[in-house]
Formats: structure tokens, sequence, C-alpha cells
């Protein structure tokens, strides 16, 4: 067997998911018609807070979208009744007002009822008062015009709820002390005081708590954080921020009102999902419909619209982190609570069919039930699943789709539809557009890099690229700055609440690649550039290398599901004396092998199929793959492996191997016995993965390899190997057009490590 070694780059566990598109199929998609069940014994209340001017801190763009994105899903998707959800926006968001809500809604919902709780706005922490909390914190929600000085939202200016400069580092009990004597009173105008503070966790364990004595089945959701931190971006003062928001400010540290209070801890039923950790931050994100939503809260509806009945919470909750992983996003959603079935399966069955949910009065155009949730592109083709008149399948009428949203899609028609009409994707448009760089410097001594940069790009220096003025629209961030180490090897930084270190004139450049939220991209990515032609070479040699990688990880058929099935075995390393045990599993492989002169134990077999996960916990494991293939159609198989430094390498069929070594016949199951992967050891939040490719047609797969990219051209190459090419950051512009999605097919698996 030949042994490839590739060396890590992510942690935690063997991840094997599809993509974005993938949902088409995967969670077949349902009708207008299917959505009559009742739904009277589902309530929702949705909190959505964007306007925070009274109290002094940045305004976030997401959070009335992401109230208005859950509203949409709840009622197509899982049969809400409108009148049974409330929304609360801005003014309606303050202290009192969730507080009220929370009370009428406990009020309403009959016993058994299922209660859906989704908050979206600014997180934050104030001293525990009380000792309940072991961290000497409470975690609290920013409500509308807290921090403002009366808790009215008046024109006195915003409050004083942040953490002075003189308190900074003390303990929140001498914190307590000093600021007994500005304890609020509760004897008057209760409102407009508490108006002006945030809401306590404890408070929200009260109010969760009382709905928990007519149900156990809460859902709640919060979609904010409690770092604290800034990034740079969120500096600049205009309405248009280049930085997309973080929705974490700095702590209240003023004694609360209600902070005192001795609460009575109760076990909650139900379940709790929160964006990040709690020294994470919770980030917006510019959506594929250009709109602003939460990170979690976009990601987590894709999960929703996709679930199917009997599916749980965790399984919505899973694929959440799956997407926000995928998207290469830097925060860790959190779950706790008990798992149970979503809605308890009372909600319909996904069909693979589409439905046409209304047709313009000149019958030109229509609407579908799919949108950029579940990965519809603009120039993908559905045809009418059935029609007793038609000839042949090109006599049925279809629609080619213009504008997408984010749950449906609207298309210019060629025959006749009506309202109710059925139809399947037939040819799905791939997104080829280049991925957008955002670039920016501390000092002016380094703006002619900045220029050039930008020119260079322009000029197709990087074609996988395009410049953009804005960071909240940005793929990756060029940040060009001058850093400066103390004596123990640490970057100096402003305040720790800052994201990038501090920049010093007499320093030499570097520039930094980084994701959007001001993240490290990698560790090795601190580029110096003293030397400049030398350390632009070196950047933009790296740039493609991550456009390879993040394009061909997005790499999807559209169709929703894989013709074929990608397993992947674990093997550990038997050490000396020990004896293999029997696992009993039949996957096609024994229990035991023998590989590179070691002996190896058979652990498991996963499917690669998005959601699921197995942990590697440490290195040194053995993967061997085998390919099923139960359609009536003969597939050309090819096995990538896309590592961590951006090298993609297709390792399946080898170089010396014919075409026909990777065919895989109807019906049949292949053992992929020449080659096999060796997973050593995988770094702090590293991944590394490997991507099936099937076509009914051979193909050169060494135009992903990225050594070849300078010697291919686009000339030769058949639509699904310009495809990849354009995918890889090889070629720039536009694809020749839809590529049947019966032609390919494609799935991926991810590896991780948690070190346990």
């Amino acid at each position: 067997m030949k042994k490839i070694c590739f060396f890590c780059f992510k942690p935690k566990a063997v991840f094997v998911f599809g993509f974005l598109a993938f949902f088409f199929a995967t969670y077949p998609l349902y009708s207008v018609s299917a959505l009559s069940q009742t739904s009277s014994e589902k309530h929702a209340l949705l909190i959505g807070i964007s306007d925070y001017k009274e109290s002094g801190f940045k305004n976030l763009q997401g959070t009335k979208n992401d109230a208005k994105l859950i509203n949409n899903v709840l009622i197509a998707r899982f049969g809400f009744k409108p009148e049974n959800i409330t929304t609360l926006l801005d003014e309606e968001a303050t202290h009192t007002g969730i507080k009220a809500a929370f009370r009428k809604l406990s009020d309403t919902i009959a016993p058994g009822s299922f209660v859906y709780i989704h908050y979206s706005g600014h997180g934050s922490q104030t001293c525990d008062l009380n000792g309940d909390e072991r961290w000497g914190r409470d975690s609290t929600w920013v409500p509308y015009v807290s921090g403002s000085k009366s808790g009215k939202g008046d024109q006195d200016g915003p409050g004083t709820r942040s953490l002075t400069r003189e308190s900074s580092g003390k303990d929140c009990s001498d914190i307590q002390k000093s600021l007994e004597k500005e304890m609020p009173s509760l004897k008057d105008s209760v409102p407009d005081v508490l108006n002006g503070y945030d809401v306590l966790d404890d408070e929200i364990n009260e109010w969760l708590t009382e709905l928990n004595g007519k149900t156990d089945q809460v859902v709640f959701v919060s979609d904010s954080c409690h770092s604290g931190t800034v990034t740079r971006g969120e500096k600049t003062e205009t309405p248009e921020d280049d930085a997309l928001m973080v929705r974490g400010i700095s702590g209240d540290y003023r004694p609360h009102p209600l902070g005192t209070r001795q609460t009575e801890k109760t076990p909650l039923s139900g379940t709790r999902i929160t964006a990040c950790r709690d020294d994470e931050k919770a980030h917006e994100y510019l959506a594929e419909n250009n709109k602003i939503y939460g990170v979690f809260t976009w990601f987590w509806a894709k999960s929703l619209e996709a679930a199917n009945p009997g599916e749980t919470w965790k399984d919505a909750y899973k694929r959440t982190c799956a997407r926000i992983r995928y998207e290469g996003k830097t925060q860790h959603p959190q779950f706790e609570g008990e798992d149970r079935e979503i809605f308890g399966k009372d909600f319909p069955e996904k069909r693979k069919t589409i439905s046409i949910r209304s047709v313009s009065a000149d019958g030109k155009t229509a609407k579908i039930d799919v949108g950029k949730l579940l990965g519809a592109t603009q120039g993908s083709v559905y045809r009418r699943e059935y029609d007793p008149q038609a000839k042949a399948p090109q006599d049925l009428p279809d629609i080619t789709i213009t504008k997408v949203n984010a749950t449906w899609s609207q298309g210019d028609v060629t025959g006749k539809f009506e309202v109710g009409d059925l139809v399947v994707l037939e040819h799905y448009q791939h997104d080829t557009a280049p991925m957008k760089l955002f670039v920016r410097a501390d000092s002016e001594k380094d703006l002619p890099v900045l220029g050039r940069i930008q020119d260079d790009v322009k000029k197709g220096k990087c074609p996988a690229y395009e410049i953009t003025d804005n960071q909240k629209e940005s793929d990756l961030v060029i940040q060009i700055l001058r850093p400066r180490k103390d004596d123990v090897g640490n970057h100096i930084y402003e305040s720790p609440v800052h994201s990038l270190p501090q920049s010093f004139e007499n320093e030499s450049p570097e520039c930094w690649i980084l994701t959007p939220s001001e993240k490290l991209y990698q560790e090795k990515l601190k580029l110096p550039i003293a030397d400049i032609d030398k350390g632009l070479n070196i950047l933009y040699e790296n740039l493609t290398k991550i456009a390879g990688m993040q394009n061909l990880l997005k790499l999807d058929t559209g169709t929703g599901t894989s013709h074929l099935q990608l397993n992947i075995t674990l093997w550990r390393e038997l050490a000396s004396g020990e004896k293999p045990e029997k696992t009993g599993s039949e996957d096609g492989w024994p229990d035991m092998i023998e590989a590179d002169g070691k002996t190896w134990q058979k652990e498991e077999t996963v499917v690669a199929k998005e959601s699921e996960e197995t942990d590697l916990k440490t290195g040194g494991k053995l993967l061997t793959f085998s390919i099923n293939n139960p359609s009536d159609k003969s597939y050309y198989t090819y096995l990538i492996n896309i590592m961590p430094d951006g090298k993609i390498l297709p390792f399946y069929p080898a170089p010396f191997q014919s075409k026909e070594d990777g065919l895989v016949k109807g019906n049949s199951v292949r053992k992929i016995e020449e080659a096999t992967l060796l997973i050593r050891k995988l770094g702090k939040d590293e991944h590394e993965y490997v991507r099936l490719i099937a076509s009914l047609q051979p193909l050169d797969i060494y135009v992903l390899e990225q050594k070849s990219f300078a010697t291919k051209g686009a000339d030769s190459l058949t639509p699904l190997e310009a495809l990849l090419a354009v995918k890889a950051g090889v070629l720039r512009g536009e694809p020749a057009g839809p590529i049947s999605t019966a032609a390919w097919s494609t799935v991926q698996g991810a590896f991780f490590m948690s070190g346990e």
C-alpha cells in the first residue's frame, strides 16, 4: 500500500461534511401546500436590537435581519402561526419590555407547548453581587437604552456604564464596595431605573424557570457575546464602518439594581444554545444575499431550513458549527441542556421537488421555494418534474434563476407554469466570483506598499482576488503594520482588548493575512516586507494558496447529494505485544492490516457527509478509503488532499496509474488499497481535508495541484476541468455555462483532533 503522510493544521476531530448547495437534495425541499398542519402549540419570542446610540455604543447592522430571518423560517418551515410570534425590535426591547414579553409568553402558552426564544444584540457582563457565579461575573443582554442616564432614551446623552480607567483590574468585590453609595433605589420609578441597566443572566434564568412550569419544550438561543474585546475596524466613527461589528461591549461595572437579590438556581429543562464561548466574540456576517446577519444566526437558519422530522436540536447545532468552521469563522457555539427532536417532529418532511410559489401576470417570471439558505444561485435552471403532454424532457417548461433571496428565488420562464407546479434542479450554475481583498496600513510610511498591492491585484497579479474598499465585504484582510515585541518575545498591544498589535514607526513593516474579523489566518502568515519585492511575491504566493484551498473546499454539484459514498476507515497502531480486537463491522476491511511495516487495528469507519464528527483525539492514525457507487453509471474517481498550508495534492489515482484505475463501476464498492493517509499530529484549530471528485468522463485532476498552476491554461480543459481550475484560483472569469448535475459528483472529509 502506498503511504502518503500529510502534515496537519487544525485540531479536534474527523469532521465530515458536504457543502452549502448539497442541501438541495440531502434535505429535500418542501412545497407550500405541505405546511397545512397545525401550529397552535408553537410560540416564539424574537428580540433584535440594533440601535444603541442612546447607550453610547456602536449600532449593530444585522440584528433586525436576524429576527426577520428566524421569523420566516419558523413560519415557512415549521408551521408557526404569525400571531404566535412576538417580535421586539429596538425601542420595544427595553429591559422592562423584554421582561413583560417573557411574562406574557408564560401566561399565553398551554402546557406542553413548544417555545422558541431568540435574542440578537449586544452582550456584556457585570459584577456578580449575589455570589452565584464562580467566575465573579454575571453575563448580560444589553437592551435598548441600557446605560443611558435616565433609562428612557432622553436627550441626556449616554450614561457611564463602562468600566472606568481607575477601576480597571480591580476585583469586583472592591468595585462593589467603592460604588455601594451609587446603588440605585427601586422604590421610585422602577421601570426607568431598570431600563438603564442590562438584563442579568439571573433574570433570564428566572423567566425560563417560569416557562418550564408549563412546558419543558423550551429552546433558548442567544446570538451575542460577553468578551468585551474590539477589532481595529471598530475604531471608525461613521455608520459605514469598514469592519463588521462584534456583538459584545465592555462590562457595566455599576452595581446592578437587582444584583444583590438571592435567586434560586433551578435546573432548567429544554435546550440552550449560545453563539460563542464566554471568551470569544460573536461576529456579524455579510451573507450571500448582501444582507448582514449574525454569523451564528445565518448558519443556524440554514441548519433549521435543512432539518427533517426526527432530527434533533443537537443535529442542527452540529451542522451550524460545521458551517461556521467551513466558512473560516472563529467562534465556537455552545450547546447545553437536553437534546430532543426539533419541535417534536411536528413539521413536514422536505420533498425532493421544489414548488412554484408565484407566477407573474404575464407568465414571463416565477418564484420558487428555494433561496440562498439552500444554495440557490443565479443562472441555475429548474425544469418541471412531470407533464404527461410533453414528448421529451426538453419540452417541459423551465425557469432560469435571475434573483436569489434568502428563502426564495425568481427567474425567467420558458413555457408555462402555474402556482404549485413542481420543479427539479437540472443545471447548477456555480458561483465563481473572485475573493474580495481589503488592504489597510497603520503607518503613512506604508501607504505606497498598500497602493502597490491594490494595483497588482487589479492588474491580475492574484487572479482569484479583487480589491474591495469595505472590510465587511471582504474575504481576507491584508494588514500592513509595524509590530514590536517585548523582552519575552510577545507582541505589544495598545490594550488587552485590541485584536492586533500596536504599530511603531521605527519597526520593520510586515504584512499579516487576516480574516475579516481580524484573526490571523494562520500563524505563519506574518510576512516581513522590508524587502518589498521579495515580500510581496511571498504574499501573492500565499494568497494564491489560500484561494485554491478555500474555493476547492466550497466546490459542490448543486444537487444536495453526492452520487457516490466515500467511506473512511480509521486505524491505530498496535503496540508491541498487543493482540488485535474483533470489531464485528462489515465495511469490507479486516480488523487488522499491515502497512508501512507496522500492524494497525481498525477503530471505526465513518461516511463522508455533512454534520458528523469523529474525534481522532491524538495523532498517529492511519486512514484508508473505499468508494460505494450505488448508481447504475460508472464514475472516474479522484481523491485530493487539501493541506492547511494551502497546498493541494491529488493522490489517487497516482500519476503513474491509468485513468481506468480510478473507475468505479455502477452498483459496486471499490476498496482503495493503493493509498493510505497517516495523520501524525494536528495543531490547535487546524484542519486537513480529503475530497472525492467523481466524473462520468476522465479528468486531468492534476489541474488542481498548486505547482502546476503556472503551466495550465483554460483552452484545452473540459467544462468540469475549467470549473475546478477557477475554483482553485488558477483562472479568473466565467465558466462556459451550467454543468449537468448528473455528470459529476463530490463529497469531502475534514480531519482535526481534540488532543484528549
